[in-house]
């Protein structure tokens, strides 16, 4: 399995842990003693494939079979100590295809890295993310990252580093001073590399110590550099009250002005107003509403999130800018690591990925299951993002449902670039997947998946639609070493269609 990794789907108030994978004798399948400080797993992969379809064809005489060998290294790191808090996954494939059907990269990345730095005293910090992948280059052509057939793939990799100032002042009120430098950058072509400047200050004070109303005032400039477009700028002064009704339940106001120069050639300025709540009715529920009147028409944020025992339920639905390729991959996926993360209790952000890593390996599950697609524009977009997600967990069985719809179109449409807006003004992307796991022994699980992806355009000549079924077994076959065999089905119809079926056994093993 390929795919950006986000690796975790906060959900604000944890359930009860999940159990530790158990070994046949009964030991826990990670490290006990200690709290460890930092954890670092190397490890190494071995895959075998077949596919009768490896350049996906449509027509049986120009279909051309492939036996795929790839071996991928790869490294999972945490760290959780006075300085330094993060994690770090990151993995390199290298790919050989017998009959040199490949129209991609032999030697694929992929990352997934964030991390705090306390550079001085509890004040000065620095945050670093990192995200590599195989990314979608037009929403109209295949977005899987399954075959190396699919010449619509690029890798693309997105940095940031935003340090900063953090304080209180007079004894009550709280500071933020931050600057932030990202760099995106694809191999596509055809699309934009981006690279940003934010410089933010932010003052206020909280609705606490008996106090029901708070207060924060933030100012902020962005510039954004495309290489096939223009450098934009956004500026922002906001105003916004909060009153605390109850423990559980906060209200907020906000009003400011935005200037930019998205919709005109020259800096324009714009009033921006909203209202919003923050409710926690109990402990491992949370409610999120806001609303908003901005520049390019009318915003919102939803976010429901409830966690029990042994299920995780989370729903989203906001609208608003995206200026980056990544933004609406990373910031709007799940993953299964995620929704498993989601059930665990433990504090320790160490001990927890050990026990999450080990409870999808004792499934026979990939971490970075995916949920949405997303494609790269080379301009910013006005997107409406909604994701519906479920997690159901077992002793024996895991069952996953996850529904997601994208509908985005440019800011603004008078700016015609190399991407998929000169082809449509309104793209919208639809998907649902469906993931069961059952462990048949303390060794071995059996998988199996369905899954639809769908994009369509502002008329029929632009849509696509992606099924895929999948099945697997995986088993132990030392302490460290797993093995998993896995078959899959795809149907694509769109201006290129095909039908792939592919055999995959991998074996892996962790140092």
């Amino acid at each position: 399995m390929s795919g950006l990794l986000v690796l975790s789907l906060h959900v604000a108030g944890q359930a009860q842990e999940l159990p530790a994978a158990q070994t046949p004798g009964g030991e826990v399948d990670v490290p006990v003693g200690p709290v460890p400080s930092i954890w670092v797993e190397p490890r190494i992969s071995l895959s075998l494939g077949v596919t009768n379809n490896g350049n996906l064809a449509d027509l049986g005489s120009l279909r051309r079979a492939e036996q795929i060998t790839e071996i991928s290294p790869g490294i999972g790191l945490v760290v959780n100590n006075a300085r330094l808090r993060g994690a770090l996954d990151y993995s390199l494939r290298g790919i050989y295809d017998a009959r040199n059907t490949s129209v991609n990269d032999n030697i694929q990345q992929s990352l997934n890295a964030n991390g705090t730095f306390n550079a001085w005293d509890n004040r000065a910090f620095v945050d670093v993310v990192g995200i590599i992948g195989q990314q979608a280059i037009s929403a109209f052509a295949n977005p899987s990252a399954d075959s190396l057939g699919n010449a619509n793939l690029a890798e693309t990799s997105s940095f940031r580093v935003s340090p900063y100032l953090r304080g209180v002042l007079a004894g009550s009120m709280d500071y933020e001073l931050r600057y932030g430098w990202q760099s995106t950058r694809t191999e596509a072509e055809m699309r934009s590399d981006i690279t940003s400047h934010e410089v933010l200050a932010r003052l206020g004070r909280q609705p606490e110590g008996g106090t029901s109303l708070g207060w924060m005032v933030e100012a902020g400039r962005t510039r954004y550099d495309y290489t096939l477009g223009a450098q934009q700028t956004l500026d922002a002064v906001t105003g916004r009250l909060f009153y605390a009704v109850s423990p559980t339940l906060t209200l907020q106001g906000h009003v400011g002005v935005e200037s930019n120069d998205l919709l005109t050639a020259d800096m324009k300025s714009y009033r921006n107003t909203g209202v919003g709540l923050d409710w926690r009715p109990f402990e491992r529920a949370r409610v999120v509403l806001e609303r908003s009147n901005r520049y390019f028409g009318k915003g919102h944020n939803v976010e429901i999130e409830y966690a029990s025992r042994r299920s995780v339920w989370r729903y989203t639905d906001s609208r608003d800018l995206f200026t980056n390729q990544l933004d609406g991959v990373a910031g709007t996926s799940g993953t299964l690591y995620g929704l498993v993360d989601a059930l665990s209790s433990e504090p320790d952000p160490v001990l927890r990925a050990q026990n999450v890593n080990a409870e999808l390996r004792r499934l026979g599950l990939p971490a970075d299951y995916p949920v949405t697609a997303g494609f790269l524009a080379s301009q910013a977009t006005v997107q409406r993002a909604q994701e519906l997600s479920l997690g159901l967990f077992g002793q024996r069985n895991v069952v996953i449902f996850a529904l997601s719809r994208n509908t985005s179109r440019a800011i603004n449409p008078m700016i015609i670039l190399a991407d998929d807006f000169s082809l449509a003004n309104n793209i919208m992307e639809k998907g649902w997947r469906v993931t069961f796991a059952h462990r048949l022994t303390p060794l071995t699980s059996f998988n199996a998946g369905v899954a639809s992806q769908s994009t369509e355009g502002d008329s029929n000549a632009f849509r696509y639609n992606l099924k895929t079924l999948t099945l697997g077994v995986s088993t132990r076959l030392a302490a460290r070493t797993s093995g998993a065999v896995q078959l899959r089905h795809a149907i694509f119809k769109g201006s290129n269609p095909y039908k792939e079926t592919a055999v995959l056994g991998v074996i892996t093993h962790r140092f």
